[in-house]
Protein backbone atom coordinates (compact mmCIF):
# COMPACT_ATOMS: atom_id res chain seq x y z
CA UNK A 1 0.00 0.00 0.00
CA UNK A 2 1.59 3.60 -0.90
CA UNK A 3 2.12 5.98 2.02
CA UNK A 4 0.48 8.75 3.26
CA UNK A 5 1.40 12.39 2.11
CA UNK A 6 0.39 14.75 4.71
CA UNK A 7 -0.48 18.58 4.07
CA UNK A 8 -0.55 20.31 7.22
CA UNK A 9 -2.05 23.48 8.24
CA UNK A 10 -0.73 25.31 10.92
CA UNK A 11 -3.10 26.84 14.03
CA UNK A 12 -3.97 29.80 12.43
CA UNK A 13 -3.37 32.31 9.48
CA UNK A 14 -0.09 34.36 11.20
CA UNK A 15 3.36 33.91 10.74
CA UNK A 16 3.74 32.91 14.26
CA UNK A 17 1.44 30.47 14.30
CA UNK A 18 3.66 28.91 11.60
CA UNK A 19 6.45 28.92 13.40
CA UNK A 20 4.91 27.59 16.51
CA UNK A 21 3.16 24.81 14.55
CA UNK A 22 6.70 24.01 12.79
CA UNK A 23 7.74 20.99 15.21
CA UNK A 24 5.13 19.13 13.66
CA UNK A 25 5.86 19.64 10.10
CA UNK A 26 9.62 18.66 11.05
CA UNK A 27 8.72 15.69 13.00
CA UNK A 28 6.48 14.40 9.64
CA UNK A 29 9.78 14.99 7.59
CA UNK A 30 12.04 13.34 10.09
CA UNK A 31 9.97 10.26 9.92
CA UNK A 32 10.12 10.26 6.13
CA UNK A 33 6.68 10.95 5.75
CA UNK A 34 6.41 13.68 2.54
CA UNK A 35 4.57 16.79 3.89
CA UNK A 36 3.70 19.44 2.59
CA UNK A 37 2.71 23.01 4.12
CA UNK A 38 -0.70 24.31 3.87
CA UNK A 39 -0.28 28.07 3.49
CA UNK A 40 -3.07 29.43 5.02
CA UNK A 41 -2.13 33.53 4.59
CA UNK A 42 0.31 35.63 2.56
CA UNK A 43 1.96 36.24 5.87
CA UNK A 44 3.26 32.75 5.75
CA UNK A 45 4.73 32.66 1.89
CA UNK A 46 8.72 32.29 2.29
CA UNK A 47 10.06 29.99 4.66
CA UNK A 48 9.00 26.70 2.89
CA UNK A 49 12.88 26.92 1.16
CA UNK A 50 14.46 27.03 4.45
CA UNK A 51 11.93 23.95 5.88
CA UNK A 52 14.56 21.04 5.38
CA UNK A 53 13.04 17.85 3.26
CA UNK A 54 9.74 19.77 2.81
CA UNK A 55 8.18 18.46 -0.51
CA UNK A 56 5.97 21.85 -0.82
CA UNK A 57 3.45 24.11 -0.59
CA UNK A 58 -0.07 24.08 -1.42
CA UNK A 59 -3.09 26.49 -0.64
CA UNK A 60 -5.60 26.26 1.60
CA UNK A 61 -7.94 26.28 -1.16
CA UNK A 62 -6.83 23.91 -2.28
CA UNK A 63 -7.37 21.27 0.09
CA UNK A 64 -11.06 20.36 -0.49
CA UNK A 65 -9.50 18.92 -4.25
CA UNK A 66 -6.89 16.79 -2.51
CA UNK A 67 -8.94 15.44 0.23
CA UNK A 68 -10.74 13.51 -2.69
CA UNK A 69 -7.28 11.49 -2.86
CA UNK A 70 -7.39 8.40 -0.40
CA UNK A 71 -3.60 9.02 -0.51
CA UNK A 72 -3.61 11.86 0.82
CA UNK A 73 -3.64 12.82 4.83
CA UNK A 74 -4.98 16.59 5.49
CA UNK A 75 -3.60 17.66 9.09
CA UNK A 76 -5.55 21.13 10.24
CA UNK A 77 -4.46 21.75 13.19
CA UNK A 78 -7.05 24.38 14.01
CA UNK A 79 -9.61 21.49 13.62
CA UNK A 80 -9.47 20.85 17.34
CA UNK A 81 -11.56 20.83 20.80
CA UNK A 82 -8.75 22.72 21.98
CA UNK A 83 -8.98 25.21 19.25
CA UNK A 84 -12.83 25.29 18.78
CA UNK A 85 -13.98 25.38 22.64
CA UNK A 86 -11.91 28.18 23.62
CA UNK A 87 -10.43 31.47 23.34
CA UNK A 88 -6.98 30.89 24.25
CA UNK A 89 -6.05 33.16 27.22
CA UNK A 90 -9.37 33.73 28.03
CA UNK A 91 -10.16 33.68 31.77
CA UNK A 92 -12.15 30.62 31.33
CA UNK A 93 -9.48 28.81 28.80
CA UNK A 94 -6.90 30.07 31.97
CA UNK A 95 -9.15 28.58 34.72
CA UNK A 96 -9.74 25.35 33.22
CA UNK A 97 -5.76 25.09 31.77
CA UNK A 98 -3.64 27.07 34.17
CA UNK A 99 0.02 26.10 33.44
CA UNK A 100 -1.16 25.21 29.21
CA UNK A 101 1.68 27.46 27.22
CA UNK A 102 1.73 27.75 23.42
CA UNK A 103 3.99 25.11 22.57
CA UNK A 104 2.23 22.64 25.05
CA UNK A 105 -1.12 23.31 23.33
CA UNK A 106 0.28 22.42 19.92
CA UNK A 107 2.00 19.52 21.22
CA UNK A 108 -1.65 18.39 22.48
CA UNK A 109 -3.14 19.01 20.01
CA UNK A 110 -0.73 16.97 17.95
CA UNK A 111 -0.76 13.98 19.64
CA UNK A 112 -4.74 14.20 19.20
CA UNK A 113 -3.82 13.77 14.94
CA UNK A 114 -1.78 10.70 16.33
CA UNK A 115 1.82 13.04 15.24
CA UNK A 116 4.43 13.90 17.53
CA UNK A 117 7.07 17.41 17.82
CA UNK A 118 10.41 18.27 19.67
CA UNK A 119 9.32 21.21 21.66
CA UNK A 120 11.51 20.90 24.02
CA UNK A 121 15.14 21.23 21.83
CA UNK A 122 13.21 22.98 18.52
CA UNK A 123 14.88 22.29 15.45
CA UNK A 124 16.16 25.64 13.55
CA UNK A 125 15.66 26.36 9.94
CA UNK A 126 17.96 26.07 6.99
CA UNK A 127 19.97 29.97 7.63
CA UNK A 128 22.42 31.66 5.49
CA UNK A 129 23.80 33.96 8.57
CA UNK A 130 23.58 37.37 7.50
CA UNK A 131 27.17 39.05 7.83
CA UNK A 132 25.47 42.60 8.44
CA UNK A 133 24.12 41.04 11.71
CA UNK A 134 26.85 39.31 13.41
CA UNK A 135 27.45 40.66 17.03
CA UNK A 136 24.12 43.03 16.40
CA UNK A 137 21.15 43.40 18.39
CA UNK A 138 17.80 43.35 16.54
CA UNK A 139 14.82 45.42 17.52
CA UNK A 140 11.53 43.60 16.24
CA UNK A 141 8.84 46.35 17.20
CA UNK A 142 6.10 45.57 14.73
CA UNK A 143 2.97 43.49 15.04
CA UNK A 144 -0.10 43.07 12.94
CA UNK A 145 -1.88 44.62 16.19
CA UNK A 146 -0.68 47.44 17.34
CA UNK A 147 -1.95 46.76 20.96
CA UNK A 148 0.88 44.26 21.19
CA UNK A 149 3.20 47.45 20.41
CA UNK A 150 6.04 48.69 22.97
CA UNK A 151 6.18 52.78 22.93
CA UNK A 152 8.47 54.11 20.52
CA UNK A 153 10.28 56.08 23.52
CA UNK A 154 11.31 52.77 25.35
CA UNK A 155 12.46 51.81 21.94
CA UNK A 156 14.96 54.70 22.05
CA UNK A 157 15.82 54.22 25.53
CA UNK A 158 17.14 50.98 24.99
CA UNK A 159 18.71 51.89 21.99
CA UNK A 160 20.85 54.64 24.42
CA UNK A 161 21.70 52.30 26.82
CA UNK A 162 22.66 49.57 24.02
CA UNK A 163 24.63 52.34 22.05
CA UNK A 164 26.47 53.53 25.57
CA UNK A 165 28.00 49.57 25.92
CA UNK A 166 29.03 49.89 22.23
CA UNK A 167 26.12 47.67 21.24
CA UNK A 168 24.78 48.01 17.72
CA UNK A 169 21.22 47.62 17.17
CA UNK A 170 19.27 47.42 13.92
CA UNK A 171 15.37 47.17 13.14
CA UNK A 172 14.11 44.41 11.09
CA UNK A 173 10.85 45.19 9.87
CA UNK A 174 8.61 46.68 6.71
CA UNK A 175 8.58 50.62 7.38
CA UNK A 176 5.63 51.03 4.39
CA UNK A 177 3.26 49.15 6.61
CA UNK A 178 4.89 48.98 10.12
CA UNK A 179 4.78 52.21 12.39
CA UNK A 180 6.75 51.13 14.61
CA UNK A 181 9.61 50.55 12.51
CA UNK A 182 9.16 53.66 10.41
CA UNK A 183 9.20 55.65 14.12
CA UNK A 184 12.44 54.19 14.70
CA UNK A 185 14.13 54.76 11.49
CA UNK A 186 13.27 58.40 11.81
CA UNK A 187 14.56 58.78 15.13
CA UNK A 188 17.85 57.73 13.91
CA UNK A 189 17.56 53.48 14.29
CA UNK A 190 19.77 51.74 11.72
CA UNK A 191 17.15 49.94 9.48
CA UNK A 192 17.98 46.34 7.94
CA UNK A 193 15.85 45.39 4.84
CA UNK A 194 14.72 42.33 4.66
CA UNK A 195 12.85 42.06 1.53
CA UNK A 196 12.16 38.21 1.42
CA UNK A 197 11.21 36.09 4.83
CA UNK A 198 14.06 34.09 4.01
CA UNK A 199 16.33 37.36 4.35
CA UNK A 200 15.01 37.84 8.09
CA UNK A 201 15.22 34.21 8.87
CA UNK A 202 19.40 34.35 7.80
CA UNK A 203 19.81 38.21 9.46
CA UNK A 204 18.04 36.82 12.85
CA UNK A 205 19.98 33.66 12.60
CA UNK A 206 23.07 35.72 12.75
CA UNK A 207 22.25 38.27 15.68
CA UNK A 208 23.61 38.27 19.04
CA UNK A 209 19.94 38.88 20.40
CA UNK A 210 16.63 39.76 19.53
CA UNK A 211 14.14 41.88 21.60
CA UNK A 212 11.05 41.90 20.05
CA UNK A 213 7.11 42.12 20.66
CA UNK A 214 4.66 38.94 20.36
CA UNK A 215 4.86 38.73 17.25
CA UNK A 216 6.15 35.95 14.13
CA UNK A 217 9.57 36.98 13.65
CA UNK A 218 10.21 36.59 17.61
CA UNK A 219 8.88 33.68 17.66
CA UNK A 220 11.10 32.69 14.43
CA UNK A 221 14.52 33.98 16.72
CA UNK A 222 12.86 31.58 19.35
CA UNK A 223 13.60 28.73 16.99
CA UNK A 224 16.46 29.86 15.73
CA UNK A 225 18.12 29.52 19.25
CA UNK A 226 18.89 33.17 19.24
CA UNK A 227 18.74 34.69 22.68
CA UNK A 228 15.33 36.70 22.87
CA UNK A 229 13.86 39.04 24.94
CA UNK A 230 9.91 38.74 24.25
CA UNK A 231 7.76 41.41 25.02
CA UNK A 232 4.06 40.37 25.95
CA UNK A 233 1.00 41.63 26.71
CA UNK A 234 -0.54 40.23 29.92
CA UNK A 235 -1.39 36.48 28.61
CA UNK A 236 1.20 34.60 29.22
CA UNK A 237 -0.26 31.38 27.03
CA UNK A 238 1.54 32.98 23.93
CA UNK A 239 5.20 32.91 25.90
CA UNK A 240 7.66 30.21 24.96
CA UNK A 241 9.31 28.31 27.96
CA UNK A 242 12.52 28.23 26.61
CA UNK A 243 16.58 28.67 28.12
CA UNK A 244 17.11 31.23 25.53
CA UNK A 245 14.19 33.09 26.32
CA UNK A 246 13.24 35.83 28.76
CA UNK A 247 9.47 36.97 28.48
CA UNK A 248 8.04 40.12 30.05
CA UNK A 249 4.29 39.91 30.25
CA UNK A 250 2.65 42.99 31.02
CA UNK A 251 -0.34 44.00 33.36
CA UNK A 252 -3.89 42.94 32.47
CA UNK A 253 -5.55 45.50 30.42
CA UNK A 254 -8.34 47.00 31.42
CA UNK A 255 -12.13 45.94 31.33
CA UNK A 256 -13.17 47.57 28.34
CA UNK A 257 -9.78 46.17 26.34
CA UNK A 258 -10.41 42.72 27.54
CA UNK A 259 -14.30 42.80 26.49
CA UNK A 260 -12.83 43.75 22.63
CA UNK A 261 -10.15 41.10 22.85
CA UNK A 262 -12.59 38.17 23.75
CA UNK A 263 -16.01 39.45 21.82
CA UNK A 264 -15.19 37.66 19.03
CA UNK A 265 -15.88 33.79 18.12
CA UNK A 266 -13.29 33.69 16.21
CA UNK A 267 -11.69 30.29 17.44
CA UNK A 268 -14.37 28.81 16.40
CA UNK A 269 -13.14 29.45 12.25
CA UNK A 270 -10.96 26.76 11.25
CA UNK A 271 -10.34 27.36 8.15
CA UNK A 272 -9.62 30.51 5.87
CA UNK A 273 -9.91 28.88 2.47
CA UNK A 274 -8.21 31.81 0.04
CA UNK A 275 -9.34 34.67 2.19
CA UNK A 276 -5.34 35.02 2.90
CA UNK A 277 -5.48 38.88 1.25
CA UNK A 278 -8.74 39.76 3.52
CA UNK A 279 -6.95 41.50 6.49
CA UNK A 280 -9.79 41.09 8.47
CA UNK A 281 -8.77 37.62 8.03
CA UNK A 282 -6.29 38.60 10.96
CA UNK A 283 -7.54 37.98 14.34
CA UNK A 284 -5.39 40.99 15.81
CA UNK A 285 -6.18 43.48 13.36
CA UNK A 286 -10.02 43.33 14.38
CA UNK A 287 -9.98 45.59 17.28
CA UNK A 288 -7.46 48.22 18.97
CA UNK A 289 -6.63 49.45 22.34
CA UNK A 290 -9.40 51.17 24.18
CA UNK A 291 -6.87 52.99 26.45
CA UNK A 292 -5.18 56.26 25.26
CA UNK A 293 -1.94 55.62 24.15
CA UNK A 294 -0.05 57.05 27.19
CA UNK A 295 -2.14 54.17 29.48
CA UNK A 296 -1.62 51.11 27.35
CA UNK A 297 -0.67 48.21 29.19
CA UNK A 298 2.66 47.89 27.41
CA UNK A 299 3.89 51.29 28.40
CA UNK A 300 4.33 49.25 31.80
CA UNK A 301 7.20 47.48 31.01
CA UNK A 302 10.28 49.30 30.51
CA UNK A 303 13.40 49.32 29.01
CA UNK A 304 15.62 49.18 32.07
CA UNK A 305 14.52 46.01 33.40
CA UNK A 306 14.65 44.59 29.49
CA UNK A 307 18.18 45.52 29.34
CA UNK A 308 18.90 44.01 32.51
CA UNK A 309 17.14 40.60 30.69
CA UNK A 310 18.98 41.06 27.82
CA UNK A 311 22.41 40.83 29.44
CA UNK A 312 21.16 38.30 32.28
CA UNK A 313 20.35 36.23 29.19
CA UNK A 314 23.19 36.09 27.14
CA UNK A 315 25.58 35.12 30.14
CA UNK A 316 23.03 32.18 31.02
CA UNK A 317 22.96 31.00 27.66
CA UNK A 318 27.00 31.14 26.85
Amino acid sequence: MPSLTYYVAPISNGLGDLICSLPVIQSLIKNGQETYLVLRSNEQKGLESRIEGLAGTVREADLKRLAENPQNKIINLRDHPLQTKHVWGSETFLNEFPNLYIDDIVRTIAQDFGLKGDFATLKPLVSIPDPRCLGKILFIPASRGLQKCWPISEWLALSRRLKADAMKCLVLGRPDEDPPVRELIEHGVEWLETPQLYDAVDAISAAKAVIGVDTGLTHLAVHQHIPTVALFRYNAVFTRQKRHVRSFLAPKCPFACVQKEFDTDCHKQISFDGKEDEGSAFYWSSWECQEEPHNHCMTKIKSHTVYDALFDLQHAVR
